[in-house]
């Protein structure tokens, strides 16, 4: 997600997307068991990397509770059919676009799908080679950059993908320097 776009420019947003995605069971249903979560790889970084984690970083582990306690505290409602609604009443809706590309990431699309509408949340995933889904979010014709997406990136580096919420670079430590965290402020 973009997070300078609304929902997910805010922080409680984000951190109720961080509690209702349960990267454990996409790393079993998907993956079958060969995938780390990010709750436990700390970002892109692995566990057997350990110098190289920003330990500052907060994991987040799937709470489907707190995620629908953090919404209800935010202003957000259900209507009468399960539907999520924004605090002004309109109904929170997202597509998910995703690379068809990489074996996994339709998997992981649709599951994530799945958690999301658990919240009431209105999904469709859309699956895309990842050349189009760059080419669309380059678009001013597109509305990718207001959506959610799945895609792949390879970790040569490291030689493991990890599956998480944050970028890269926050919880990674170049050269020992420590970076700063993808929560805050809001705007970055």
């Amino acid at each position: 997600y973009n997070i300078t776009e609304a929902p997910f420019n805010s922080l409680a947003f984000r951190q109720v997307l961080a509690t209702a995605i349960n990267t454990s069971e996409i790393t079993q249903q998907v993956y079958e068991g060969y995938a780390t979560p990010g709750a436990l790889a700390r970002g892109t970084i692995p566990p057997s990397a350990r110098p190289w984690h920003n330990q500052s970083t907060i994991p987040y582990n799937y709470n489907l509770t707190a995620a629908r306690n953090l919404l209800s505290e935010q202003g957000f409602s259900r209507n009468g059919t399960g539907g999520l609604l924004y605090p002004n009443g309109s109904l929170v809706s997202f597509k998910i676009y995703t690379d068809n590309d990489q074996m996994g990431n339709a998997g992981a699309a649709n599951l994530v799908a799945s958690f999301l509408e658990s919240l009431g949340v209105q999904i469709r995933v859309v699956e895309e080679p990842l050349l189009q889904i760059q080419g669309d979010y380059g678009s001013s014709v597109s509305d990718i950059s207001r959506e959610l997406v799945v895609a792949s990136s390879n970790s040569s580096f490291f030689g493991l993908g990890q599956l998480d919420i944050q970028p890269g670079w926050d919880s990674y430590f170049p050269w020992s320097q420590a970076q700063s965290t993808w929560l805050e402020p809001a705007s970055a």
